[in-house]
């Protein structure tokens, strides 16, 4: 079923599909392991029936589908004994959330988000399992953020709290977790600058674990530049620090490393120089990019060096080329949109 829903585009059959991943989920015998010392199945039907009717925060109609599957799911993942189901019933609600807009998505969130939170503030990452279905919840909740938008504001302080409380640079999730305050900052954009101390605290740990442990995915890597790009407007007293963190890492690229991922690296940097005016750290860019040039490819390299150097005050001849095209791309990945952020932009333009 989750595999149809996953592909299925026709809108009557996925409402069809939801509806019966909450009868499943209710009186599947297998799954929930029934036995004639347990409830019956009939019990059971009646049990979710009467859970459905009985909620007046939701509220929903007959004919509403989304919601009453998505009361039995939640009913199905409050219960400890129904444990083995709990990811599946997540993966499912969140299907369901991602269909839903305006008022139907705030109703469902404010019952839904306090359950997963308290799901995640249980898990301990240094236990068996604990680091995978950690990065499993701060996944669904990476979806619902960006899927949800402003209807997540509320829950923002708790999201990033709880973030801060489960964020450990050598477990698993920690991905999901850059990838949600990379979200959170998409959705709030000029509002995000009060979690700004927090983040960067986030974002050092992962950088000083990649640095020293030799082992780490690329991915990380690709993560945190994403990261830092998305949060480049913000960073404010910040910006000359993440810059240093950006060139140790162009230090440690190699020939070997993917283009996707020097690019990525590139385009961060540029973007702190982009949102945030002079910094103090020419000569140390300078110096790193020309020792590495040979590893980049060679428009990416001068697109850089040439953009920082039109920002550069010690540098009187700005006719480099091609400037006005990186500042619309930049543009373009609305670093600009949030205001109030610095304004190196406007120098470069």
């Amino acid at each position: 079923l989750f595999g149809l829903l996953k592909v299925e585009l026709d809108g009557q059959m996925r409402l069809d599909l939801l509806e019966l991943f909450g009868v499943v989920g209710s009186i599947d015998p297998h799954r929930l392991k029934l036995t004639s010392s347990a409830v019956t199945v009939a019990d059971t039907v009646m049990q979710s029936l009467e859970v459905v009717e009985s909620d007046q925060h939701l509220n929903p109609q007959s004919d509403n589908v989304h919601f009453i599957t998505f009361t039995s799911l939640l009913a199905i993942l409050q219960d400890p004994a129904l444990g083995d189901l709990h990811m599946s019933c997540t993966q499912c609600i969140t299907f369901i959330i991602r269909e839903m807009v305006g008022p139907d998505a705030q109703l469902v969130l404010s019952r839904y988000l306090p359950v997963i939170f308290k799901i995640i503030d249980s898990l301990d990452p240094s236990l068996s399992n604990g680091g995978n279905l950690l990065e499993f919840y701060f996944q669904q909740l990476v979806a619902i953020v960006q899927s949800t938008g402003v209807f997540c504001k509320p829950y923002i302080v708790d999201l990033i709290t709880l973030a801060g409380l489960k964020f450990a640079p050598n477990h698993t999730s920690s991905l999901a977790i850059i990838t949600l305050l990379e979200s959170i900052v998409n959705v709030l954009k000029a509002d995000a600058l009060t979690y700004m101390p927090v983040m960067v605290g986030m974002l050092r740990g992962l950088h000083e674990h990649i640095l020293h442990h030799s082992g780490t995915s690329s991915q990380a890597l690709v993560r945190l530049m994403s990261a830092i790009t998305a949060m480049a407007p913000l960073l404010g007293s910040y910006a000359d620090s993440t810059v240093e963190m950006i060139i140790k890492h162009i230090q440690r690229l190699n020939v070997n490393d993917s283009q996707s991922l020097k690019n990525n690296t590139l385009t961060a940097l540029m973007s702190v120089f982009y949102s945030n005016g002079t910094l103090d750290c020419f000569p140390l860019v300078y110096r790193t990019l020309e020792v590495k040039r040979d590893i980049f490819e060679k428009d990416a390299y001068l697109d850089c060096v040439h953009f920082i150097r039109s920002l550069d005050p010690t540098k009187t001849d700005h006719t480099w080329h091609n400037v006005d095209r990186i500042v619309s791309k930049l543009a373009s990945m609305h670093i600009h949109d949030y205001g109030g952020s610095g304004g190196g932009n406007q120098q470069s333009s």
